[in-house]
C-alpha cells in the first residue's frame, strides 16, 4: 500500500501542507458567505438580521504611529538697532554762590503770649526737644516746644483771640499726619504781626475745654495736659504759626511766650568766613558766669523757620540775666564770645568763622 511504502516523514510533511491548505480555504470561504443570521419574529417566521462584522486588526492599528511635530524655527529678520539717546550739550551751570546774611533792619522784641501753664504746674520749656531740633539727630525737626506736666494741669490761652480748631486730628491733619496731636486747640490772636495773623497751637491734651468760634481772653483756662496722639508721655506740646494755619508756618515760640521773672532769651546767627549763613546743625554750649550751663543747636537747612522780626539760626529763652560765654567747635575752628543776657528781653549774638 502507498501509506506502507512512503517513509514517515513524508507522510508528516504532507499532512502539513494539506492542514495549511485546509486553512485558507475556510478563511476564504468564511469571508465569502453571507452574513445575514436568520432569527424568528413574533409570529414565528424567520427574519434576515444583518451581523455586525467583525473587526479587522492589525499591528498597525493597535500601535499607530506618532505624527511627527514639525519644529519652529525663528524666523531670520533683520534686527532693528534700539536708537540711541539724543544728548543735548548745554552750557555749564554755575554752582549758585550763596549771598552773605543779611538780617532785619530792625529787630524788636515780640513777648504778646503769656506761659500757657496754669497755677501749680510747671512753665518751663523742656530743654532736650527744642523747637528747631531733631533731638540726638533722629528725630524729625521739632515744630514747637514742649512744657513736661502731670496728666491733668491746666492749660491757659496764652492771649486773646478766638477759638478756630477744637477736637481731634483723625480726620483733618494739622500736623506731621493725622492723629498726631490726639486733641488739640488753635487759638487765633486778635493781634497781628505785620499784617499777618497768629496762631497759638495746643496738643495732646487730655481734656478741651472750649468750642469752635468761642472768644477767650489771656489767662482763662481752656483745657488739661494730656499724652494724646504721639505724645511719649504727659506734656503741651505748643506750637506758634504765623501767617496761616498749617505745620510748614511755624516759628519758635520762645520768641513769642515772655520770659520767666529774672530770665532772658538769646539768639543769634553763625556765620562763615565770608559772611554766609551756615547750615550745619553746630552745638553751642553756654556758660555763665554764675557756672550755670546751658546748650543750644543751630537749626538744620531745612525743615524749620526763622521768626522774620529776628531772622535767627539759633534761639533758646530763659537764661538768667547777666554775662555768659558762648563757645562752639566750627570746621575745625574754636569759636569763643562774650554776651550778656538782660532780663524781659532778646539779647542778639552774631558768631563768625576767621578768615
Amino acid at each position: 500500500m502507498i501509506h506502507d511504502a512512503l517513509p514517515k516523514q513524508v507522510w508528516f510533511v504532507l499532512a502539513m501542507v494539506v492542514a495549511l491548505i485546509s486553512l485558507g480555504v475556510a478563511a476564504n470561504t468564511r469571508g465569502s458567505l453571507n452574513t445575514d443570521v436568520q432569527v424568528l419574529n413574533s409570529e414565528g417566521r424567520p427574519t434576515a438580521v444583518q451581523a455586525t462584522p467583525a473587526a479587522t486588526w492589525s499591528v498597525r492599528s493597535l500601535f499607530p504611529h506618532p505624527t511627527a511635530t514639525p519644529t519652529l524655527r525663528p524666523s531670520r529678520s533683520k534686527r532693528t538697532p534700539t536708537p540711541k539717546p539724543t544728548i543735548e550739550v548745554v552750557g555749564l551751570v554755575p554752582v549758585p554762590t550763596e549771598a552773605p546774611y543779611v538780617g532785619p533792619d530792625h529787630r524788636e522784641d515780640h513777648y504778646w503770649l503769656q506761659r500757657p501753664i496754669g497755677p501749680g504746674g510747671s512753665d518751663s520749656v523742656a530743654r532736650y526737644y527744642a523747637y528747631g531740633s531733631r533731638q540726638d539727630g533722629s528725630y524729625p525737626v521739632h515744630h514747637g516746644v514742649e512744657f513736661v506736666n502731670p496728666l491733668g494741669t491746666p492749660v491757659l490761652a496764652v492771649a486773646d483771640g478766638q477759638i478756630v480748631v477744637a477736637g481731634d486730628d483723625r480726620t483733618v491733619v494739622y500736623g506731621a499726619r493725622d492723629g498726631f496731636y490726639g486733641q488739640l486747640i488753635v487759638l487765633k490772636l486778635d493781634s497781628q504781626l505785620g499784617g499777618q495773623p497768629v496762631y497759638a497751637l495746643y496738643g495732646h491734651l487730655y481734656q478741651i475745654g472750649v468750642t469752635v468760634g468761642q472768644h477767650v481772653r489771656a489767662g482763662q483756662s481752656i483745657g488739661l495736659v494730656g499724652q494724646e496722639g504721639a505724645a511719649e508721655g504727659p506734656y503741651l506740646h505748643f506750637e506758634v504759626r504765623l501767617g496761616a494755619n498749617d505745620y510748614d508756618h511755624t516759628v519758635n515760640p520762645e520768641l513769642w511766650v515772655v520770659p520767666r521773672p529774672g530770665k532772658g532769651t538769646l539768639a543769634g546767627v553763625l556765620l562763615d568766613n565770608k559772611g554766609v549763613r551756615i547750615n550745619d546743625e553746630v552745638r553751642l554750649v553756654l556758660t555763665s558766669a554764675g557756672g550755670e550751663r546751658a546748650e543750644v543747636t543751630t537749626y538744620p537747612s531745612v525743615g524749620v523757620n526763622a521768626d522774620p522780626a529776628w531772622l535767627e539760626s539759633f534761639c533758646i529763652g530763659d537764661l538768667t540775666a547777666g554775662n555768659w560765654q558762648a563757645q562752639a567747635f566750627v570746621r575745625n575752628q574754636l569759636l569763643q564770645e562774650s554776651f550778656t543776657i538782660v532780663a524781659g528781653q532778646t539779647t542778639w549774638l552774631q558768631l563768625q568763622l576767621g578768615q
